[in-house]
């Protein structure tokens, strides 16, 4: 039915419900908005997270690297020995003792 035919209760009784659903997607629309500053906020300290991650990371790469080749060495150094005790004592020491 047109707006001219209406009644002046109906107009009125239209006007408000529509000032009601205007406020509604008002409140809807700030809602999404804050849910999206969220998302924002959240998304860069992922951000930063990773970045944090990624330098412990190569830290930790780093150390390991350092602390492998450290403990090769004394094995390197019980094999040259246990090597040198062969070659001397070789012919004293039985298959047991090998």
């Amino acid at each position: 039915m047109p707006l001219k035919k209406l009644h002046f209760k109906e107009k009125a009784k239209l006007v408000v419900e529509l000032t009601i659903a205007i406020k509604e997607l008002v409140f809807e629309n700030e809602e999404k908005e804050n849910r999206a500053t969220e998302l924002l906020i959240a998304n860069e300290n992922l951000k930063m997270s990773a970045k944090e991650l990624a330098l412990s990371n190569g830290e930790l790469e780093q150390f390991v690297f350092v602390a492998s080749h450290d403990l090769q060495e004394p094995l390197r150094m019980i094999t040259v020995f246990l090597s040198l005790l062969e070659k001397k004592y070789n012919h004293i020491i039985d298959d047991k003792g090998r």
